[in-house]
């Protein structure tokens, strides 16, 4: 049975939609805009949104819902995930289908399909590549890349550390690269994992693992350097894939990544409300292991400049990741504790705030912060390709 329903007299905050009006939707998909009060289903559902804003459901490109890493494993599932995601205005998430050890990508995509048919909300997925190219016939590669994209899968996503589960060394990194159907979205985790491994061992030695030491061992210059690796890896090969730099923690990471957009523009930064809003003063605090997260929290003068870089970014992610408080306080050691933070209910809030604060206005109207803001949902769809 066909369902109707007209949000009615609304403010819409697209650009591309008038300013006021009546919404029409059917089955789930909008039809169309009409006159407020245009009489077009007698018998359908009404909800009134007079005085109230109407904008497009968010797309939210980085979640873990119901992740399951061989180690720990989060508290939520696809039913809680993407019910969370509804209440803060997210209709659609792009979460990971991860290719273990012997798994072909097509096994690792119906996995995850089989594990989210209890959402409430629309989804897609990025395909994480874990077996480097030389344990992998090439031609069967691209063949099943090929098939992933036919399927709607057009990203993918690497690591440059999380030695030996999840790390790609620089050479598989340009076979991937090479190997990839053209115009593939490369999603990349940048963190150096000498860098870390040599802070994390150090600080292992010398007994020194609370959490208080969390962003000692995972320093910016390791996301610095990895960031900056990428993308001129990136431009050596003969392909049009585009690199995607995941979670852009430090000011000085994205400053150098602008500047790199004066060699070559073909790639994404992407940020997230953890990164703009909380600093590493946090882990000193009784609730450290709330925190605890890769890459960890930066100085207050760095979350600072982030700020003000905020209407720059190409795209503000929550890189959702929900475990439960029991796993986080289970261990005071950094090295134990589960890393990841909840977003998906707070993530327009918090940049909206964060743009009211920024560009001085009371209010700001909903119609400037969508004009302006990387957190829209169009944009998102655009880049990803979907």
């Amino acid at each position: 049975m066909t369902r109707r329903l007209i949000i009615r007299n609304g403010s819409f905050v697209n650009s591309y939609l008038p300013s006021q009006g009546d919404l029409l939707i059917e089955d789930e998909k909008i039809v169309g805009v009409v006159s407020t009060n245009t009489e077009v289903w007698p018998d359908a559902e009404v909800i009134d949104a007079t005085g109230k804003f109407v904008l497009p459901g968010l797309v939210d490109p980085h979640t873990h819902i119901q992740l399951d890493t061989g180690i720990y494993k989060t508290d939520d599932d696809w039913d809680i995930g993407t019910k969370v995601a509804a209440y803060g205005g997210v209709t659609t998430v792009i979460d990971f289908a991860t290719q273990f050890p012997n798994m072909t990508f097509q096994e690792a995509l119906e996995h995850r399909l089989k594990e989210a048919q209890p959402a409430h909300i629309d989804y897609s997925f990025h395909m994480i590549i874990t077996t480097p190219p030389d344990q992998y016939d090439h031609a069967l590669f691209q063949q099943e890349m090929a098939a992933l994209v036919q399927q709607g899968i057009t990203s993918v996503k690497l690591f440059t550390t999380y030695r030996p589960n999840y790390y790609i060394d620089d050479d598989a990194l340009l076979s991937i690269f090479q190997l990839l159907p053209p115009s593939m979205v490369v999603m990349v985790h940048c963190e150096n994992d000498a860098m870390v491994s040599a802070a994390t061992q150090r600080l292992v030695q010398q007994a020194q693992t609370a959490l208080s030491n969390h962003a000692k061992a995972r320093p910016p210059e390791a996301e610095y350097e990895a960031a900056a690796r990428i993308i001129t890896l990136a431009n050596l090969v003969d392909n049009s894939i585009t690199p995607y730099i995941v979670h852009c923690s430090w000011s000085k990471t994205f400053e150098l990544l602008q500047t790199l957009r004066t060699f070559t523009d073909q790639f994404y930064i992407e940020t997230c409300p953890q990164y703009f809003w909380l600093d590493d003063s946090l882990y000193l605090t009784e609730n450290a292991a709330h925190y605890i997260m890769q890459p960890p929290l930066r100085p207050a003068e760095d979350v600072k400049e982030l700020q003000f870089q905020l209407p720059s970014f190409d795209v503000v992610a929550t890189d959702h990741c929900d475990y439960h408080i029991e796993q986080k306080l289970a261990h005071q050691d950094f090295t134990k504790t589960p890393g990841g933070i909840t977003g998906l209910e707070t993530s327009l809030q918090l940049t909206f705030t964060l743009y009211k604060q920024l560009l001085q206005k009371a209010p700001l109207s909903f119609g400037e912060f969508w004009g302006s803001t990387p957190l829209t949902s169009l944009d998102d769809r655009i880049i990803l390709g979907r």
